[in-house]
C-alpha cells in the first residue's frame, strides 16, 4: 500500500513539473504565431480585404484577393513633418510585409509536396520577381478540363482548390536623380465548398429576396436611377466603380443600366453593422445554396470589400455587391450594389441590358446619367462641375437637383 502512495505522489509531482514547463503564449506571440491554413493566412494580413462567394451547380467557391504594396525606401525626405507620419506607416508595412514572406513560405513549403500540382518562378533581373502557384486539388468536372492549356500559370482558375503568392520589387529612377522602388504582393486563394441537392434560381427570385429585406426596414426612402451611355461615348473609367465583368467589349458600344437606389437610415456604428451584417448574411446564404443556370461556373456571386466586423472608413461605395447573370450572350443581368455614408446603408439594385455597362463612384448621389449629362441627387454638398469624354471631346456636366422619396 505504502508503494502504491509513493508511486502516486511520484506521478502527480511528474504532472505539476510537465505543466509548470508548458509554454504560455503572450498577445505579441499569438499575433506572430505562423497559419496552418490558407484560410489563417489570408485573415491573418489584414482584415480589410475582398472576399467572393461564387455559385455553381455542385457547390460554392469561395475566393479571397489581397494587394499590398509600399514604397522600399523613404521618399521627400527633406519635409520633416511628412516623414515624421510616413516612416511610422512605413516601419508598419516593412514589419507586415516581412512577415507575410515569412507566412508564405512556411505555408506554401507545408502543402506543396500533397498539392495536385505546383509551379514556381523566380528572377532578379531588373528587379525581384517571385511567383508560386499550388493547385490543392485536381480538376474533376469536364467543362473545367476542356478549358485546361497545360500551363499552371494560366489554369490555375479551374482548378476547385489553389493558392498564389506573388512578390515584386522594381527600382526606377525618378525626376533629379531621385532613386524611387517599391514592392507589391499579390495573393489570391480559391476554395470549393461541394453542397448537394442545391436549389436552382433566377435574376427574379433573387431580387425579390433583397426587396422583401428591404420592405422589413423602417422610414426607407428609395429614388429611380439611369446610366445610360448611347454607341459612340466612351465610359468615363477614372470616375467609375464597376465597369463589365465582360473583357474585350467595344468601349463605345452601348451601356444601358437602370434601377432603384435605397436609402436605410442608420444613426450609430452598431445600427450600421447590424444591416451590413444582415445584408452579408443574406447575400452569401443565398449564393451558397442556389446556383444560376446561365453558366454552371459562373454568373452567380457575391463580394465584400472590408471586414464587417468594423467600419474602416466614414463612407464607402463598394461595401459589397450580389450578382446574378440573366443572358451570357446580351449581357443581361441583375446588380446589387451596396455602400454607406453619414445618411445611412445604400443598396441600389439595377437591371443591367447591355454586356458594356457603368456604375458611377458616386452612386450614392448621382440620379442619372445620360451620355455627358449627369443629374445628382439634390443635397448640402456643394460639387464643381466635372468633365467626361464624349464623342466630341471633353464635355461638360450639368447638376441638377433631384431628392430621395
Amino acid at each position: 500500500m505504502r508503494k502504491i502512495i509513493l508511486l502516486c505522489i511520484f506521478a502527480l509531482l511528474i504532472c505539476a513539473c510537465n505543466k509548470e514547463k508548458a509554454p504560455t503564449l503572450s498577445a505579441s506571440d499569438e499575433d506572430n504565431r505562423q497559419p496552418e491554413t490558407f484560410e489563417e493566412f489570408m485573415n491573418s494580413i489584414d482584415k480589410d480585404r475582398e472576399y467572393t462567394i461564387g455559385s455553381s451547380r455542385d457547390g460554392y467557391t469561395t475566393y479571397q484577393n489581397h494587394y499590398l504594396s509600399r514604397d522600399l525606401k523613404p521618399r521627400y525626405e527633406n519635409d520633416k513633418e511628412y516623414m515624421a507620419e510616413y516612416m511610422a506607416e512605413f516601419k508598419k508595412e516593412q514589419k507586415r510585409d516581412s512577415l507575410v514572406d515569412i507566412n508564405a513560405e512556411y505555408i506554401i513549403n507545408k502543402y506543396k509536396k500533397t498539392a495536385a500540382k505546383a509551379y514556381q518562378y523566380e528572377s532578379h533581373v531588373d528587379g525581384d520577381s517571385v511567383e508560386c502557384i499550388l493547385a490543392l486539388r485536381m480538376v474533376k468536372d469536364s467543362l473545367n478540363k476542356e478549358k485546361l492549356t497545360g500551363q499552371l500559370s494560366e489554369d490555375f482558375y479551374y482548378y476547385p482548390d489553389c493558392f498564389i503568392y506573388r512578390r515584386y520589387i522594381s527600382e526606377w529612377d525618378g525626376y533629379g536623380g531621385t532613386k524611387f522602388a517599391d514592392m507589391r504582393h499579390d495573393l489570391f486563394y480559391k476554395h470549393l465548398i461541394e453542397v448537394p441537392n442545391k436549389q436552382k434560381t433566377d435574376s427574379e427570385a433573387t431580387k425579390q429576396l433583397v426587396k422583401d429585406y428591404i420592405g422589413k426596414q423602417k422610414g426607407v426612402k428609395k429614388l429611380n436611377v439611369s446610366y445610360v451611355y448611347d454607341e459612340g461615348f466612351a465610359t468615363p473609367y477614372d470616375q467609375c466603380i464597376v465597369v463589365s465583368f465582360s473583357r474585350n467589349i467595344n468601349a463605345l458600344s452601348r451601356s444601358s443600366v437602370k434601377g432603384t437606389r435605397y436609402l436605410i437610415s442608420a444613426k450609430s456604428k452598431e445600427e450600421y453593422l447590424k444591416i451590413l451584417n444582415e445584408l452579408w448574411a443574406l447575400f452569401s446564404d443565398h449564393v451558397k445554396n442556389n446556383y444560376s443556370e446561365v453558366d454552371g461556373h459562373w454568373g452567380f456571386e457575391c463580394k465584400k470589400s472590408m471586414d464587417l466586423d468594423t467600419l474602416r472608413y466614414d463612407n464607402r461605395n463598394d461595401a459589397m455587391q450580389m450578382t446574378i447573370v440573366k443572358d451570357k450572350e446580351t449581357g443581361e443581368m441583375f446588380h446589387v450594389q451596396v455602400g454607406y455614408d453619414n445618411n445611412g446603408v445604400h443598396l441600389l439594385l439595377l437591371n443591367i441590358e447591355t454586356k458594356r455597362f457603368y456604375i458611377p463612384a458616386n452612386w450614392m448621389r448621382i440620379v442619372s446619367i445620360h451620355n455627358d449629362i449627369e443629374e445628382w441627387e439634390s443635397d448640402d454638398n456643394k460639387y464643381s462641375t466635372s468633365t467626361i469624354w464624349g464623342r466630341t471631346g471633353f464635355a461638360k456636366v450639368k447638376v441638377v437637383g433631384r431628392k430621395m422619396k
